[in-house]
């Protein structure tokens, strides 16, 4: 396949509902626990590095994947989001927490202070021309993949677990 010679950055499509709505992806979390509760905590890691899906021992070697502009609704009670750019590896950070005082019920987790127009995919032709796919993305959910990492005409797959955490104090 085609190699990118440059520095090469994606951003996370927009999500879509039954309506066709464009919204920022979120990350919904829901603390419905009585007076017991301690608060909570909302960790991500990935799984593993990115690997190929045709030979497991075959890494995207330097993919990143960032989160940045996290938030909640800035409402009373809202929980906390972390600040910053999180860069998310095999160790577990965290992006949001919650005191005995907050956090309490349905809460989401915006990714990203807005959605925009960007390259949402690449369509290729039968003379193996690479045309980008426009759409709204937001860059609060980044992979950035370095020039130098070796890549084969293939798949790259990781998973992201995230925890949450109901007494990060323990």
């Amino acid at each position: 396949g085609t190699q990118v010679k440059t520095d090469t950055t994606f951003f996370a499509k927009a999500d879509i509902d039954s309506n066709g709505i464009e919204f920022l992806p979120f990350i919904g979390v829901q603390d419905n626990r009585g007076s017991e509760r301690k608060g909570w905590k909302l960790t991500a890691k990935l799984d593993s590095p990115f690997q190929s899906t045709k030979d497991s021992k075959k890494q995207l070697a330097g993919a990143v994947v960032t989160f940045s502009n996290l938030f909640f609704d800035d409402e009373a009670g809202a929980p906390k989001a972390a600040s910053g750019d999180i860069t998310l590896s095999t160790q577990a950070v965290d992006l949001a927490t919650a005191d005995t005082t907050n956090g309490v019920g349905p809460w989401s987790l915006g990714l990203g202070s807005k959605l925009e127009e960007g390259v949402v995919d690449y369509t290729v032709d039968k003379d193996g021309k690479t045309t980008p796919v426009k759409g709204k993305v937001t860059q609060g959910v980044t992979l950035s993949i370095p020039s130098t990492s070796v890549k084969d005409s293939d798949t790259y797959t990781t998973t992201i677990t995230y925890d949450l955490i109901s007494d990060p104090t323990a």
